[in-house]
């Protein structure tokens, strides 16, 4: 959600790192195309990214840092600011001919060339079409894009269809993604509502903020800076009364004198608000959470501790696996709490943390090179 702190700014994980995670949305948007288990993980180790699996084997090389996850077949690489992609075989599928480029979804990416607007490529590397008006532009969501421009002598937001179409003009001050049907705007008042794909206003601008439609079809608003819940046509379902929500499957991440615990969906609290920072279980029996100690450790659903505080970070699980730090080297826990890969690797590729954290991808946006 616009205009709050997102999860990746709360949680601990070095300064360097979270800057190249920061997400355009915040913590309370729903995550769309999570990858649930990794068969391929970049790490670095003597100054060679590896893509190691569960047990730790290497599977790919490159010598190219920040590489992403691989999603369509392809991984996106950075080769000392220029950006390519690299198949699954570890053999460069598109050079790394691109100022920035995001991953490839359903066949399609965008990515900028030099001097260049951004571009939407089929897996080729051809070029579907350009956006020339566009200063930044992000993937797909159901078949639209988020995009800004410079209109009025400001920036502004609209949307583009993944067949060159501006269905929505660049005439609003922010904006989210489309789910549901819905995507969230902010007007000159900087008074949120909901649109259509048509660009229609389908929810009246009446929130301080508002988040992205689940599958379930709720979003979470804000009001008088407190947080609830509305449905698609929206009547809140959970009236604004928390500090702060997150949506956490059939739960929310909530707080209350900011301490973070969770509570359901009629806003009563099922794990104590206890904690100083908390992240989703994403549908795992344990989350992380941290301590007053400021160490990390896990709980169950039930609020009981399973994996006692012993990490600087800690984060949510992809698959039976979760990502831990202590001191300056990652490793990975199962859910007993035992290493299955020893803290050695001093680089964990931010594409799996972002992945792990907020479901979303790291590199999921573009900038104009005008």
């Amino acid at each position: 959600m616009p205009k709050t702190t997102s999860y990746l700014m709360r949680a601990t994980a070095t300064a360097a790192l979270l800057a190249a995670l920061l997400l355009q949305t915040a913590g309370c948007s729903v995550n769309e195309g999570r990858i649930t288990k990794t068969g391929d993980i970049p790490v670095e180790y003597a100054d060679t990214t590896y893509y190691i699996n569960g047990s730790d084997e290497p599977q790919l090389t490159t010598t190219c840092r920040g590489a992403s996850l691989i999603r369509d077949g392809y991984a996106v690489v950075n080769n000392n600011g220029n950006f390519g992609y690299m198949d699954d075989d570890g053999e460069m599928a598109l050079p790394d001919i691109y100022k920035s480029a995001t991953i490839f979804r359903d066949g399609k990416a965008w990515a900028v060339r030099n001097g260049s607007a951004p571009g939407v490529i089929n897996r080729k590397g051809e070029i579907r079409f350009t956006l020339g008006q566009a200063i930044e532009a992000e993937i797909f969501y159901e078949g639209y894009a988020r995009f800004t421009a410079r209109e009025s002598g400001g920036i502004r937001y609209g949307f583009v269809s993944d067949e060159g179409e501006i269905t929505v003009p660049a005439i609003y001050y922010n904006a989210t993604r489309f789910s549901n049907g819905r995507a969230s705007v902010e007007d000159m008042n900087g008074k949120w509502g909901y649109i259509n794909t048509a660009g229609e206003a389908v929810i009246p601008a009446i929130f301080d903020a508002a988040g992205a439609f689940d599958d379930e079809g709720t979003a979470i608003v804000r009001s008088n800076n407190k947080y609830g819940t509305i449905d698609t046509d929206g009547n809140y379902i959970l009236q604004p009364a928390f500090e702060w929500l997150e949506k956490d499957g059939k739960l929310y991440i909530a707080t209350r004198e900011g301490k973070y615990g969770w509570c359901n969906r009629e806003g009563e609290w099922v794990i104590e608000p206890h904690f100083g920072n908390a992240m989703r279980f994403f549908g795992s029996g344990l989350a992380p959470v941290q301590f007053p100690s400021g160490r990390w450790g896990y709980i169950n659903k039930k609020g009981k501790i399973k994996v006692k505080e012993q990490f600087d970070e800690a984060y949510p699980f992809v698959g039976d696996m979760a990502l831990v730090k202590v001191g300056p080297y990652y490793g990975f826990i199962d859910d007993e709490g035992r290493y299955v890969i020893n803290p050695r690797y001093t680089w964990i590729s931010p594409d799996y943390i972002s992945n792990a954290v907020s479901g979303e991808p790291c590199y999921k946006s573009v900038r104009s090179d005008l």
